[in-house]
């Protein structure tokens, strides 16, 4: 079951009754810091004190500052020249 969530700014209200769920999953697109995920558990809690909740994520946004602090070099070199070659020529816009 889908369950629908309502932002306002950076707070999420659910829009359903999660009371009788003993397992509850977020999935979200990526992550950054970890914000959106809080504040949706932070909106469950508010009716639902017991359930499990599991929380599932896409992909993580790097943090290029970061990376080049500790030595570490973030490109695209993993990605197929196939699919860069594509990407490369705008043929996705």
């Amino acid at each position: 079951m889908a369950v629908q969530f309502f932002q306002t700014s950076s707070k999420y209200y659910i829009l359903d009754d999660l009371k009788d769920y003993k397992y509850i999953c977020i999935v979200d697109d990526l992550i950054t810091r970890g914000a959106t995920i809080s504040e949706i558990i932070r909106a469950i809690r508010t009716s639902n004190q017991v359930s499990i909740i599991f929380g599932v994520v896409l992909g993580k946004t790097e943090n290029i500052n970061y990376a080049n602090h500790i030595g570490i070099e973030i490109n695209n070199n993993h990605v197929p020249e196939e699919y860069a070659e594509i990407w490369d020529s705008k043929l996705l816009m």
